[in-house]
């Protein structure tokens, strides 16, 4: 018998889950928001769901028809559902259903014959759910200001052995760890005004453990109960390009606009962002990271 899941706990999987678990979603008539996100680069989307039913579609591709025909394309992803979050305004439309459900079936042939392929990979069938339900986060010491977060041995980010091999790429600076470190923390207490600090907090750690793979800068880092960045593995950082770290970030922030867009709409969604950066958004521009 397939387990119903309580309330608030989000369920999650990968791309190759995603036709069980709106399955799951249908069949419990569930409400809430199906959440996908890219491994393989910058990409986000927006799936709710009233009553077991698809009834909004956003992501950083556009609207209902521009995600869905992204979508095609994706080929890993983290897909997390989270019951009761309220939806947007209905824009799917009986053509967005079709195509969805073209989607799923594509996926699931996909799936089947990555398996097939794949001897030693257990087959789909051999277990009744093919997501899992997270533990809660682990309970993180809250920094007592801004400058707690930054890199304790500074002097290793700017002056290690790969800063001083000829032709080795530039790594990232003090000043610059600063700036996009105090940009996270304006920002999650942004996303905090709309949804709460613990769902800010929750939804920025989510960021983090999906993005981790494919941007190596984001796993050496932890979000602390204050909304503060908290290094966990200072020495790789002594490895990763500036330019890495950047993109990073870039996707963090970027992602984090995204997931405001469906609660207030894209213009208002970057208008908070703008708003809570104040100062630290120049410095961003100034590092690259435009799309804010």
């Amino acid at each position: 018998m397939t387990q119903v899941m309580p309330p608030g706990l989000p369920w999650r999987g990968s791309l190759r889950d995603l036709t069980q678990i709106v399955n799951d979603i249908r069949r419990l008539r569930a409400f809430g928001r199906l959440t996908l996100r890219s491994t393989t680069h910058i990409g986000l989307a927006h799936l709710f769901f009233r009553a077991g039913k698809l009834v909004h579609i956003v992501s950083n591709s556009g609207d209902a028809s521009a995600t869905l025909a992204d979508l095609q394309h994706w080929t890993r992803a983290a897909v997390r559902f989270e019951r009761g979050i309220p939806e947007g305004k209905q824009n799917v439309s009986s053509d967005h259903e079709r195509i969805f459900e073209n989607l799923l079936l594509h996926l699931q042939r996909r799936s089947l014959a990555s398996v097939s392929e794949s001897p030693h990979v257990t087959p789909v069938s051999a277990s009744p759910r093919v997501f899992t339900i997270p533990e809660a986060p682990r309970a993180a010491s809250i920094p007592q200001s801004p400058q707690a977060a930054p890199v304790p041995e500074r002097a290793r980010v700017i002056e290690s052995q790969v800063a001083a091999t000829p032709g080795a790429e530039r790594l990232i600076t003090p000043q610059e760890w600063y700036v996009l470190v105090e940009s996270i923390r304006r920002v999650s207490q942004a996303v905090a005004q709309l949804v709460g600090p613990q769902e800010a907090i929750s939804v920025l750690r989510d960021i983090l453990e999906d993005f981790s793979s494919a941007f190596p800068a984001l796993s050496s880092l932890h979000i602390a109960s204050g909304g503060y960045l908290q290094v966990v593995r200072t020495a790789q950082l002594d490895y990763i390009p500036r330019r890495k770290v950047i993109e990073g970030f870039a996707a963090l922030l970027a992602t984090c606009r995204h997931f405001c867009t469906p609660i207030i709409g894209e213009d208002n969604s970057r208008r908070l962002l703008v708003r809570a950066l104040g100062d630290v958004g120049p410095a961003l521009v100034n590092l690259g990271i435009y799309n804010i």
